[in-house]
């Protein structure tokens, strides 16, 4: 009788510090989903506050040196930090950036091509330039990840990538991450808008809106029960999931004494 009450301790004990495997994998209803179709994305638009480069080449240097940025500094809402060569505008607060001899050009809601087309045309248009060659690039674009995952910032070079490119580059999630519930905070329009991200499910995540992240996005991996415990307890024994263990083992150890002394 004795062995069968220490039986049922032990089993008891495993079957409460075990974790349903469930809870693990990606993608659980990814048979279901085998076949789904799934939206492009939308290409990155310029936005407040961003930094970007807009580079004018043609057969003639000295020409396409006119509508570049020097190294005079703030001049034209330029950065005096050269990347590669070239220096970079900032997207004033108007949504703006100013281009030597092309002047203001609005550029907040546009897309790096559109923004290529609109500089080419204008140069065309104008005879400035009868066969220009114009490259924008990205500038410091990035994706602030918090959390059960390896902190830090990720850096977009790239339009339509999804938040599965940016978690990988992260080296993953943690193990105790809470997969079904990763917090996306985006600002638009001004307002700061909350998505809700799971990665149990591929049906769900693809069709998030959230699932193309855009620069300035915050990516907050919330922690599992057993991770807040883990951290609330920490320090704090009377808490702690080995603490009940030790109890509930003395406690038996008591009972099975008394008990066979009555």
């Amino acid at each position: 009788m004795r062995n069968k009450f220490v039986l049922l301790a032990v089993v008891a004990l495993f079957v409460c510090s075990c974790k349903p495997m469930k809870q693990y994998p990606y993608f659980q209803d990814w048979k279901n989903a085998q076949g789904d179709t799934i939206s492009d994305g939308n290409d990155l638009v310029f936005k407040k506050k961003d930094k970007l480069k807009v580079i004018v080449l043609c057969e003639d240097l000295e020409l396409s040196h006119q509508f570049n940025l020097t190294l005079m500094p703030n001049s034209y809402g330029g950065g005096t930090n050269a990347l590669n060569g070239h220096h970079y505008y900032h997207v004033d607060m108007d949504g703006n950036i100013e281009m030597p001899t092309l002047g203001k050009i609005h550029v907040e809601g546009m897309t790096r091509e559109e923004l290529v087309n609109y500089v080419q045309d204008k140069l065309k248009s104008e005879g400035l330039i009868r066969d220009p060659v114009v490259i924008v690039e990205f500038v410091d674009m990035k994706v602030t990840l918090l959390g059960e995952i390896k902190s830090g910032n990720y850096e977009l070079t790239k339009d339509k990538t999804t938040v599965l490119e940016v978690l990988a580059a992260a080296g993953d999630l943690d193990a105790l991450a809470r997969r079904p519930d990763i917090l996306l905070i985006r600002q638009e329009n001004g307002v700061e808008n909350f998505y809700t991200l799971n990665m149990d499910s591929i049906q769900v995540l693809q069709k998030s809106p959230a699932y193309f992240v855009q620069q300035n996005d915050v990516i907050y991996v919330q922690p599992t029960r057993r991770r807040t415990r883990d951290t609330i307890v920490n320090g704090n024994n009377i808490l702690s999931i080995s603490f009940y263990t030790s109890l509930a083992s003395f406690l038996m150890t008591l009972f099975l004494f008394f008990r066979d002394k009555i």
